[in-house]
């Protein structure tokens, strides 16, 4: 039987505007904090590339982490390994338009003065040629310079259908020197060969884009190079010099604080965002209750903020203490207040934003969430006090499983390690425990949540109204006792939570005993006073037993479930009987005088409860309790409660409806069922007479 107490009671049309502002200021302050506490610098162990180490630091756990420095090298081989790329570059073949034009320009000034000629000749030259070389060719005939020219520019005209770069051009040039051909004398061959050499560009260019992303490929074919630090190994000796590879090995144990960036800030602000988003959105969806109750949702908060604070200052400089923080702790007790599948929500809310902020750990962040389901199992229908040992036991089990799963995909734990694990485990399971019970015991009447515990109290018939309702109003005792089993029996049926149908239902008629006799099942015999009164008397007289109900209730301090069920038993009907009599006798009548103060069934339980007692009053009412007619009883009450509107407000269905009747049936007919009639006993006198 499930005892925890849920939010069943569904928001109502005046509570939406604050469901939906608590919750997102609820939220964008959880957010802030957050962040605030991820921009917190907590203080490693204080060294910087090429300072000398203070302190001697040992790895106190064995390790594997990605050697980005390692890593980086040998991406860098790779890429210096790469060849250039080159494109066909055919924008000005290989020299011959450049050559083209330079001959071009020397017949226009051939005829200028020699020395004129030279220096308008050497603006117009590549830097290669040498004065003497553009000298010889204006000292040349017309006819031996256009035989050069010819030469040249065939020769650059054939490269040009090459594809050679610029490490292959005196490849190329002899090549071309080569096929100069005949008819050339010695002075003319070596003039042409240095124009050639001059003028021939190369048909491959660098294409440093496609050499780049060569480059790039090559680097990400290089696997990331992996290192692992032993438990027990030095990770830097005092006065060492602090090296590159030093800091990643403190990286990689958690012992370096990094600088804060805005991406990583932004990144948090995203995170946190998302993980808070669908928490609220969850809670809005399935348990509506907890967002209009700024307890609980401190409650939430509180536990959110100290697992994210608490693994932020323990994680940088210390490997096991931040296993031994009870995150588990504040789900196992929100368990005891609410929904244990809430709590399974808020777990994994805490645990992803405790990982995330502290050190982006997935395995702080199985091991958080993983306890905490442990914790909220275990007392998710707590009923002793023993359940959270049992509590603390469970999360200390898989704590251990936890950290033995990680820790093995390590290659050297040995047995010193493995009974850290251990010792640790047993220790958060410990505390988290204690906090629970501790937090049970001090803080559940401030949060104004009703415990199961608490109800199986108030169910107890020691109780002072209890007590008082079965001395003052007995048949209004028995009445309720009758109410509670059909309720209790029909909450089982449908899923209701029928520990708190059970005890409302026992309570639900207790403000009768403030006026006892004025209901007639406590007459027992004795005239009834209502004939006596005027009808809208009579009315004020019934319809007071709900106000002084509650009333007696906040004085004796029952909790809000069980005021719910004495307020919306009768919901808002009419009480019929006395407004007929008032019409009857031509009064003027106000039908609110005649009307229930309500308001109508909020939740499953009360519902039943209105069900109930109409079902059982009027079948004990009824001189007929044949089955068939006990049967046509209970369907016109609950006829009647729909046609009136009295269940639109709760969440019962059609299916629940069914079986809610059955089960009342079941329960009717057993208490009302024919009885044999015996014979009268033989008077005593006869007895005599016949012996």
């Amino acid at each position: 039987m499930d005892t925890s107490i849920r939010d069943t009671n569904p928001v109502s049309p005046r509570f939406r505007l604050r469901t939906v502002a608590l919750p997102a200021a609820n939220g964008a302050g959880l957010l802030a904090v957050l962040v605030a506490i991820f921009l917190i610098r907590v203080q490693g162990p204080s060294v910087r590339v090429g300072s000398v180490a203070q302190d001697t630091v040992v790895a106190q756990r064995t390790t594997t982490y990605m050697d980005r420095v390692a890593t980086a090298a040998r991406r860098g081989a790779a890429m210096a390994g790469v060849s250039p790329v080159y494109r066909l570059d055919t924008s000005s073949g290989a020299g011959d338009h450049a050559a083209a034009a330079f001959f071009s320009h020397l017949n226009t000034i051939a005829s200028a003065p020699s020395g004129a000629a030279l220096t308008r000749l050497r603006h117009a030259a590549p830097a290669q040629l040498s004065s003497a070389a553009l000298q010889e060719l204006l000292s040349l005939t017309p006819s031996d310079r256009r035989l050069v020219e010819t030469r040249t520019l065939s020769a650059l005209t054939q490269a040009s259908g090459w594809h050679f770069d610029r490490s292959q051009l005196t490849d190329t040039e002899i090549g071309l020197f080569g096929g100069i051909g005949p008819g050339v004398t010695p002075p003319e061959r070596s003039l042409i060969s240095q124009y050639i050499a001059a003028f021939l560009q190369p048909t491959l260019v660098p294409d440093p884009a496609a050499t780049r992303a060569r480059q790039q490929a090559a680097a990400h074919r290089i696997r990331p190079v992996y290192a692992t630090i032993y438990a027990g190994q030095v990770v830097v000796r005092r006065g060492d010099l602090v090296t590159p590879s030093v800091m990643e090995r403190l990286d990689a144990l958690g012992l370096q604080q990094s600088q804060i960036g805005a991406e990583q800030i932004l990144a948090t602000i995203l995170f946190a965002a998302t993980v808070l988003m669908l928490l609220f959105w969850y809670l809005r969806a399935f348990h509506p209750g907890v967002l209009h109750r700024p307890r609980i949702l401190l409650l939430l908060d509180a536990g959110i903020v100290l697992a994210a604070l608490g693994s932020k200052l323990l994680t940088p400089n210390h490997l096991l203490l931040p296993y031994a923080l009870p995150v588990a702790a504040v789900p196992t007790f929100a368990a005891i207040l609410m929904a244990p599948e809430a709590c399974i929500a808020v777990a994994l809310a805490m645990s992803l934003l405790a990982g995330w902020i502290a050190t982006s750990s997935f395995e702080l962040t199985m091991y958080y969430f993983v306890t905490s389901a442990a914790g909220v199992l275990a007392v998710r229908q707590v009923r002793e006090l023993r359940q959270f040992i049992l509590s603390g036991l469970y999360i200390a089990v898989f704590a251990f499983l936890i950290v033995m799963s990680f820790g093995l995909l390590q290659v050297n734990d040995d047995m010193t390690a493995i009974q850290d694990y251990l010792a640790i485990a047993a220790l958060n399971g410990l505390l988290s425990a204690s906090l629970a019970l501790g937090g049970f015991a001090v803080l559940s009447q401030f949060f104004g949540v009703t415990t199961a515990m608490q109800l199986l109290e108030l169910g107890q018939p020691n109780r002072p109204l209890l007590r008082r309702l079965m001395l003052r109003a007995p048949g209004t005792y028995n009445h309720s006792m009758v109410v509670a089993a059909m309720v209790e029996r029909a909450a089982q049926d449908i899923g209701a939570n029928e520990l708190i149908a059970r005890v409302g239902a026992l309570y639900h008629d207790v403000g009768k005993t403030v006026n006892p006799h004025c209901f007639v099942e406590n007459q027992l015999g004795m005239g009834n006073i209502h004939d006596e009164l005027r009808p809208e008397e009579s009315a004020r007289l019934i319809r007071g037993h709900v106000t002084q109900g509650l009333r007696l209730g906040r004085q004796h301090n029952l909790p809000r479930v069980v005021l719910d069920a004495i307020a919306e038993h009768h919901g808002t009907t009419t009480i019929a009987y006395f407004l007929h009599r008032a019409r009857e006798y031509g009064e003027e009548t106000d039908v609110a005088q005649y009307t229930y103060p309500g308001p109508r069934p909020q939740s499953r339980e009360t519902a039943l409860i209105m069900l109930a007692d109409g079902c059982e009053s009027a079948v004990r009412a009824s001189k007929d309790r044949a089955p068939e007619k006990v049967e046509e009883i209970v369907s016109t009450i609950f006829a009647e409660r729909g046609r009136q509107g009295q269940l639109s407000e709760c969440p019962l269905t059609l299916s629940d409806l069914e079986a809610a009747r059955r089960a009342f049936l079941a329960v009717l007919l057993g208490q009302y069922h024919p009885r044999i009639e015996y014979p009268e006993p033989t008077p005593i006198t006869e007895l005599r007479q016949a012996l």
